[in-house]
């Protein structure tokens, strides 16, 4: 295994991230959803994209901390504002043709705080304006990918019992085990692991299972699944053939349930982080396909 200084690990990460989570192509446009922190990341993906011979490169800047001053400080009621200028020009570049890029660098339990049905309409709105542009990402009608930039708050929750500086560099090394950048090829190692995903999902597309169940502390759940369903994995193509891994790193094979095949109690073993707030130790029952009951010991109102 290859021994890289942090900044050679952070410019193979960029490099891969252009050329194996977007494959981007030449002559197309690329479009950045970045948060402030990522930014050095940001610029070398930018380097890049523009090496493979993109024309432009816009980037769209992200800064959870004006979120939060938002919620405190803007007036009530107006939390359905939104800038809808942003989602007309994404969308424009989708449907030019464009890629399109998502940096994660959230902080989690910034959003503590804050009245939770104020972050649920702001993320309402924000979804409701984008949908268009969110239509055609789900339909593959362009080639994108979300990767990961940990923050200072991120590594303390992961890595609590570490110094400040032990955290972030653990939860950097982390990042790039599993994204296979300490791999001396990591192309060649993301090849080949995208080549035993799509093995897996045909084996188990192949089989047609009628149910699967998941079963765990406080896990009991069955998931029927439709027939001739199919499954996938480690990516896909754009409707014009253009392959792409939309998560870096992705270690999943995945299908469509059975919408009204549910049934049963699942608990989650780790805490979700949503829109900036933490939901802990919670658990869903389901029947028929319908929550019936959530229950959780913080952020069960959000």
């Amino acid at each position: 295994m290859a021994d890289f200084s942090f900044d050679k690990n952070l410019d193979r990460y960029a490099e891969l991230t252009v050329k194996v989570g977007i494959n981007l192509q030449p002559g197309q446009r690329l479009l950045i959803n970045a948060p402030l922190l990522s930014a050095p990341f940001t610029r070398l993906v930018a380097r890049h994209a523009y090496r493979i011979g993109a024309p432009y490169v816009d980037v769209t800047w992200v800064d959870e901390q004006l979120k939060l001053i938002r919620l405190q400080h803007a007036p009530r009621g107006t939390f359905e504002e939104y800038p809808t200028y942003l989602a007309e020009g994404w969308t424009k570049h989708a449907q030019d043709g464009g890629a399109a890029l998502g940096i994660t660098s959230e902080d989690p339990g910034l959003l503590a705080d804050p009245d939770p049905d104020d972050i649920a309409t702001i993320e309402k709105t924000r979804m409701k304006h984008l949908d268009e542009f969110y239509n055609l990402l789900g339909n593959n009608c362009f080639n994108w990918s979300m990767v990961s930039y940990p923050t200072p708050a991120w590594a303390k929750k992961v890595f609590p019992d570490l110094s400040p500086r032990e955290q972030e560099s653990q939860l950097w090394e982390a990042i790039f085990q599993i994204c296979r950048i300490n791999e001396a090829d990591p192309t060649s190692a993301w090849q080949s692991h995208i080549a035993t995903l799509k093995a897996r999902a045909k084996y188990m597309t192949a089989k047609q299972y009628a149910v699967l169940q998941f079963l765990g502390s406080g896990t009991n759940l069955t998931i029927g699944l439709a027939e001739q369903h199919r499954w996938n994995g480690g990516g896909e193509r754009t409707r014009g053939g253009v392959f792409f891994t939309g998560n870096l790193p992705t270690e999943e094979i995945y299908c469509l349930p059975h919408r009204e095949r549910i049934d049963g109690h699942v608990s989650a073993s780790m805490p979700l982080n949503r829109s900036g707030a933490l939901v802990e130790d919670f658990s869903l029952h389901f029947e028929h396909g319908h929550v019936t009951q959530v229950e959780a010991r913080q952020g069960k109102e959000l």
